[in-house]
This record gives C-alpha cells, sequence and structure tokens, in this order.
C-alpha cells in the first residue's frame, strides 16, 4: 500500500474511533415490556420529554399505547433517553489525596464519602492511594503520585447504562467493571498519546508522561488502545505499551502470578521476611499490602528488584498481600494473593513494685449509642435534630458537632445537657460534618465519648415563581425566578390544578422554556428547581393560561374581511 494510502487509511480508523459514540447514540436502545407499562408511565421513567410518547408509538407500531403485551421488545433511540449527570464516590482513602474542583477551584483533602464530579481533578502523594466507586458499581483504585481528571460520567436514566470517560495524567491505576450492555455503556481512559476503551473488566494503566510512555494490562476482558491511528485490540492475558506519537506494540503476554504457596501465614518477629520462588522474563515485581482482599485501601506499595520483601516495621494485624512480576517492557503480571497475620509475642512481665491505691473515680465505662442522623446520613435541612440512646446511671451529656473527624475546633460543644435528643439552634451550611456524644454520672466526670459519625447537610433546591407565559403561534413561552447556578428547572403542563393529566412535561437549564402549543383549551403550568444531587424543590404556584383556537381566529378574521369587502 502507498504512503498516501496508508495515511487514509489511518485518518479513517481515527475518525472511526473518535466518533463512534455519536454513532451509538443514533442507535436505539432495546426495552422490554412489564405487566403494568404504557407508553405514558415508560416515558415518564425513561425520556427526557413526554412529548415523544407519540413518536415511540409510531416507531414500534403501537395501535393501544394503554395495552402494551408484556414482554414486548420496544426500540426507543439513544436520543431520546434523561441523560444525568452521576457523581462518583469515595470508597476509600489512604495517606494524602487531594481533588480540586471546577466550581470552588482550590485544592481540598478527600474524605471517605466525598462526591467528585465532571472536571474534577485528583492528585495522589507518596505512599498514598484513593478508591472511587462509579453508579454502575465499577471501581477504581488510584494508587500513588498519580493525577486523574473525570471528563465525561453520566448515565441515561434508569437504564442502568453510564458513560464514563476518565483521563490519567500520570501514575497507576486498576479498574473492575460492571459492564451493563447497552449501546450507551462506555468507559474510556485516556492517558498521554493513548486512549484505552473497556470491554472487559478488570485492567490496569500506567502513564509516565516524563518518558512518553503509557502501558494497558488486562486481566479480564477485552480493551481496544488508540494511539497514532491505530488501534490494538488486547485480550486478557496480554498488554501493550504506547510511546507518545506511536502506534501501540504488539500484544504481549503478561507475566504468570508468582508462586506464593510456601510463604508462612504466622508471622512473629521483625524484620519480617518473605522469599517466593523467582519468575523467569521478570526483571521486578510489584507487592502491596492491604487489610482486606478488596485492595480499597493499600497499606503498602512498592517495586521490588528480587523476589523477596523485607519489611523492618509493620503494625500488627491481618495482612493480603499481593505480588506480581515485572517484565522487560514494564508490563506487570497476573497477581499472586497470600494471607498471612504478624503477632508480637507479648513482652515478659516486668517487677512491678506496690504502690498506694489511686482514688476511685467514677467514671462511666460506656460511652453512648449514636442513633440519629445515621452514618452518611444526608440531612436536607439546615437545623438537624440528633438523638442517641440513654445511658444507665448517667446524668449528663456533653454534645458536639465539628467539620473535622478531630474536634479540635467543634462548631458545637453543649455541656451539661440532661436529655438524649437535641434540637440545635445553630444553622449549617451545606456540607460534611462529625457529630459525638459524652456521658457524665452523679459526680459530674464524663467518660469516653462516642465514636464520631458523619453526615452531610445538602443545599435545597430554590422556590421559583412563574412570571409570565406567551402563546404563540406554534409553542407556549414561560419564564421564572429565583433559580441558583447549575440547577436545573422541572416544567410541567396539565389539563387539571392537579397535575394528575400532564401534557408535556421537560427539563432546563435556563430560566426560561418553550413548550409546543397544544390544542385550544385551558390549562396548568408549574416549575421547581432540581440540584445538581438530585434535590426537589416545592413547585411554583400553579398558572392558569388559556390556549385560543387557530380555527376560530382566522374564520373570525375572515369574516371581517368579507363585511369590509361588501360595505
Amino acid at each position: 500500500m502507498s504512503r498516501a494510502g496508508k495515511k487514509g487509511l489511518s485518518f479513517f480508523l481515527v475518525i472511526l474511533f473518535f466518533w463512534s459514540v455519536p454513532f451509538l447514540q443514533a442507535q436505539d436502545w432495546t426495552y422490554t415490556v412489564r405487566p403494568g407499562d404504557n407508553l405514558w408511565t415508560l416515558s415518564e421513567r425513561y425520556l427526557s420529554s413526554m412529548r415523544y410518547w407519540s413518536k415511540l408509538q409510531e416507531l414500534n407500531h403501537i395501535s393501544d399505547p394503554k395495552k402494551l403485551l408484556p414482554g414486548t421488545r420496544l426500540k426507543i433511540p439513544m436520543a431520546w433517553l434523561k441523560i444525568q449527570a452521576k457523581p462518583v464516590k469515595v470508597l476509600a482513602v489512604s495517606g494524602e489525596v487531594f481533588f480540586q474542583s471546577t466550581e470552588a477551584g482550590e485544592r481540598k483533602p478527600l474524605i471517605v464519602g466525598g462526591l467528585l464530579r465532571i472536571k474534577d481533578a485528583v492528585r495522589t502523594g507518596a505512599n498514598s492511594s484513593v478508591t472511587f466507586v462509579f453508579a454502575d458499581g465499577s471501581r477504581l483504585l488510584l494508587q500513588a503520585d498519580s493525577f486523574l481528571e473525570f471528563d465525561v460520567i453520566q448515565a441515561y436514566g434508569e437504564t442502568g447504562m453510564v458513560d464514563s470517560r476518565i483521563r490519567l495524567k500520570k501514575g497507576r491505576l486498576q479498574t473492575e467493571i460492571n459492564r451493563e450492555d447497552g449501546p450507551g455503556t462506555h468507559f474510556e481512559i485516556h492517558s498521554p498519546g493513548a486512549m484505552t476503551s473497556v470491554r472487559g473488566t478488570e485492567l490496569r494503566v500506567a502513564s509516565d508522561p516524563e518518558r512518553g510512555i503509557s502501558t494497558t494490562e488486562v486481566l479480564k476482558g477485552r480493551v481496544d488502545v488508540l494511539a497514532a491511528g491505530k488501534i490494538q485490540s488486547v485480550s486478557a492475558g496480554f498488554g501493550t505499551v504506547v510511546k507518545v506519537g506511536e502506534p501501540p506494540s504488539l500484544p504481549s503476554m503478561l507475566l504468570q502470578a508468582p508462586n506464593l504457596k510456601g510463604l508462612s501465614e504466622q508471622m512473629r518477629q521483625l524484620p519480617l521476611r518473605f522469599i517466593w520462588p523467582k519468575l523467569v522474563a521478570a526483571r521486578g515485581y510489584r507487592v502491596q499490602l492491604s487489610k482486606n482482599a478488596s485492595f480499597d485501601v493499600l497499606n503498602f506499595d512498592k517495586t521490588v528488584k528480587k523476589a523477596e520483601l523485607i519489611l523492618s516495621d509493620l503494625p500488627q494485624g491481618s495482612y493480603v498481600m499481593r505480588v506480581s512480576g515485572i517484565d522487560n517492557l514494564g508490563l506487570e503480571g497476573f497477581n499472586a494473593l497470600h494471607h498471612f497475620v504478624f503477632e508480637l509475642p507479648p513482652l515478659p512481665p516486668k517487677p512491678v513494685q506496690k504502690a498506694p491505691a489511686p482514688p476511685v473515680i467514677r467514671v462511666l465505662s460506656k460511652p453512648p449509642l449514636l442513633v440519629s442522623p445515621k452514618p452518611d446520613d444526608v440531612v436536607d435541612f439546615e437545623i438537624p435534630e440528633f438523638e442517641w440512646e440513654a445511658v444507665l446511671k448517667a446524668n449528663f451529656y456533653r454534645f458536639q458537632v465539628a467539620a473535622q473527624a478531630h474536634f479540635f475546633s467543634p462548631i458545637l460543644d453543649i455541656h451539661d445537657f440532661s436529655k438524649r435528643k437535641i434540637q440545635i439552634s445553630e444553622v449549617l451550611k451545606p456540607g460534611v460534618y462529625y457529630w459525638r456524644v459524652a456521658a457524665a454520672d452523679s459526680s459530674g466526670k464524663y467518660g469516653l465519648f462516642s465514636r464520631s459519625q458523619i453526615f452531610k447537610v445538602r443545599a435545597k433546591a430554590s422556590r421559583l415563581m412563574l412570571l409570565e407565559s406567551h402563546i404563540k403561534e406554534t409553542q407556549i413561552q414561560v419564564h421564572w425566578q429565583g433559580g441558583q447556578k447549575n440547577e436545573r428547572f422541572q416544567v410541567q403542563l396539565a389539563q387539571d390544578i392537579a397535575f394528575r393529566s400532564l401534557i408535556d412535561q421537560q427539563e432546563f437549564t435556563t430560566t426560561g422554556a418553550s413548550l409546543d402549543r397544544p390544542l385550544a383549551g385551558s390549562y396548568y403550568l408549574r416549575v421547581r428547581a432540581i440540584t445538581p444531587e438530585g434535590m426537589t424543590g416545592e413547585y411554583s404556584m400553579a398558572k392558569s393560561i388559556e390556549v385560543p383556537s387557530t380555527f376560530c381566529c382566522s374564520s373570525f378574521l375572515f369574516f371581517l374581511a368579507g363585511i369590509v369587502a361588501i360595505l
């Protein structure tokens, strides 16, 4: 093939790959009818506008929209489906992990339970890691010294299809993808010089911008890697290397998992020494330690040259060790797991000299048990109520609320409170908070604080007011006031003031909307705000409108014209 022909083919492949998503959006999502379904309930549940129900009827050749046969497969164009931003939740954090929001702009520490949105960026420090969970349950472990941006994180309503696209600018990550079949399901990982489209369930991606190299290792499933106009499919058990400006290398078989069967399961002394059989063709190994087999938190993550690990210090406890070999291309192979317990023998007792008995101080042994708000509860109002279980022989309680888990500077610190329920008077701004309670006996001595619990105050949606509406030839134009930045607005048009007979329902991002003009008659309009977190505000007061008959108006004008002609 000529050089021009090769360039043309490369250009075609790039266009095909990057435009695959819009083409997929032109495809149809298939829905299987369930008992009780009709076109109106399906439209309200899945479609971005109620006006599509008639088009859905026409597309699927449905004679009676009220009666759908269960088991029938309906075709629904992707362009008609609801699209909602779906934040990514922080599942676990270890070490120093920071994020930068496009809204606030300032860098903040990342905490468990935090939410990340489109265009947010995350940076991990040395010996640090963070695990995220996406809307479809997919997990991503971002390792130390990494920088990640979230380009697209959205879902197609309640269909189960999720579109996730991330950008790994530096570092290393590992993913476990939950695949939901459908034309709108995507998971893409962009790194300098390459783009990996996930078709599988478990893989690793690494990016080294200083060397201009990216690697992809597939443990389960399959991926497509695009670089320099070339697409390379990589199946489970293989990996590929991409240099900036060059196409992906041919798939290389990953190294087998090391054999860790000979390692001890009980470690009783320091230093800890683990030695395993060397892998042929391995130039090094990655060793990770975690408290659980899911590896949400990495307690240790290092590469070693030899088939051994020596630790001079480690907190006592149960661990899972994960080891993989590294080949000459820098690709890491399959993982091997080893469970062990590290427990030092007790020290011999020292001679104890008798000392005078300390004075007896009566302190309650058990802290209060917190009842409400529960851990990670989201409070939809700014002055929440707190409740805990009564402690036997407790006379008073001490109640604290803080913005940080260490409680160095609590927002609220209430002493000598006699009840087990409190309604605070301070208004809490939207954000993340911690609360705890301690109990005191009749002597006034307080015992230990309870384990602190986290709760969140969610921002309220705005209360809107309809201003005016204009009836045009083919549309109804409506305007309102009171909305906030980043809120969405849901407009409803109905035939009755109770809004049981909806004619149209749409969502907008501006404080004005245009609806299709219905037939002549009396109608009602109302609008409400929806926060980025999905919290809905109250509907505005309903506004009645009269849509005149266009036929009557034109006939009357024709009649007047006739009278004028006669005169």
